[in-house]
């Protein structure tokens, strides 16, 4: 069985990998306070994706037959790969803060609901904005993550005073109660585009 050589030029695959960022670097302009706006953002966040695969693939077809040079193959991608990611991070709490903004009005809207039950309103009629709002709101991708904050350092087990992060939230999974240590999730944006 032979192997077979590919032969690669990396200055155009971090050219073509270097254009693919520099093409969704207008993402970082964006804001998003609107449905048109959020629209836009889940496209960029497409182009996140695409060009993350693409730098992934093109560092791969260069990686495999020449593991002698991975890292110098592995600088010359840096800039790409953390614009990329800049960019990436940007456009996440850019959702993140609509997502908060579109929970504020739900929350608000919730409350006109109720007022506007009490006072005889038909369920459907009362809660048509919500259920507009709450619509928006589920078709954000998110994922729940566990946090732990330290609420009473004196009360922590010793085990836990150097914080082992990974630790305290395998406790939490678990379901254990840690005295001193209060364990939240948040949900954070991911790139489902």
């Amino acid at each position: 069985m032979s192997k077979q050589i590919i032969e690669v030029n990396p200055d155009q695959a971090v050219a073509l990998v270097s254009a693919k960022a520099d093409s969704i670097s207008e993402a970082m302009e964006l804001k998003v306070v609107s449905t048109p706006t959020y629209e836009q953002a889940g496209v960029y966040m497409g182009q996140v994706r695409e060009a993350k695969t693409l730098l992934k693939d093109k560092k791969k077809t260069i990686l495999d037959p020449l593991k002698a040079v991975k890292e110098a193959t592995e600088k010359l991608f840096e800039p790409a790969e953390e614009k990329i990611g800049v960019i990436e991070l940007y456009l996440k709490s850019q959702i993140d803060g609509y997502r908060l903004k579109l929970q504020k009005e739900a929350d608000e809207r919730a409350k006109e609901a109720e007022k506007k039950i009490e006072k005889g309103a038909t369920i459907t009629e009362a809660t048509k904005k919500l259920t507009n709002t709450q619509e928006k709101i589920n078709v954000i991708p998110t994922r729940k993550v566990w946090r732990v904050k330290i609420t009473d350092f004196v009360k922590v087990p010793n085990e836990f005073k150097l914080l082992n992060e990974s630790k305290a939230l395998e406790s939490a999974k678990l379901g254990v109660k840690v005295e001193g240590l209060e364990f939240y999730q948040d949900e954070i944006t991911v790139n489902r585009y």
